[in-house]
């Protein structure tokens, strides 16, 4: 895993971005309005920025997705949240564009896939109590 602390992190990805911009002296509000400008709708205000550049650490999950959409997605290794599926993010970047008749065909699909899960857990035989002999 990556040592690197957040915040230092953050701060060498706002050099590479401003150096991408050919501007030296970008703000962390331009910085913050590129950040939002992903597949998640997310808006990150500068004052969010500001408080990650100056050590606070992200612990919202959506935060997280958009700085990994934008900067990488090593982000999850260096604050330690799990690496998301790459199919379901997939799915959940694409779902606002799929017809309704293939949403509701993956909804009902993953509802009969939780109701036989529930109902296997539910037929599994409970440990049987331990019989111990009289003396």
């Amino acid at each position: 895993m990556n040592q690197t602390p957040f915040k230092d992190y953050l701060y060498e990805k706002f050099l590479e971005w401003e150096k991408s911009q050919s501007k030296r002296r970008s703000s962390f509000s331009a910085f913050a309005r590129w950040l939002s400008t992903t597949s998640f709708n997310v808006e990150i205000k500068q004052q969010v920025v500001d408080t990650w550049m100056n050590g606070a650490i992200p612990k919202d999950y959506k935060y997280v997705a958009v700085l990994a959409e934008k900067i990488g997605n090593e982000i999850y290794d260096i604050l330690s949240f799990p690496r998301p599926n790459p199919r379901l993010q997939k799915i959940n970047k694409l779902w606002e564009f799929l017809p309704e008749d293939i949403q509701i065909k993956i909804e009902k699909e993953t509802e009969k896939y939780e109701t036989q899960n529930e109902l296997h857990r539910l037929q599994r035989p409970s440990k049987p109590a331990k019989v111990t002999k009289p003396k």
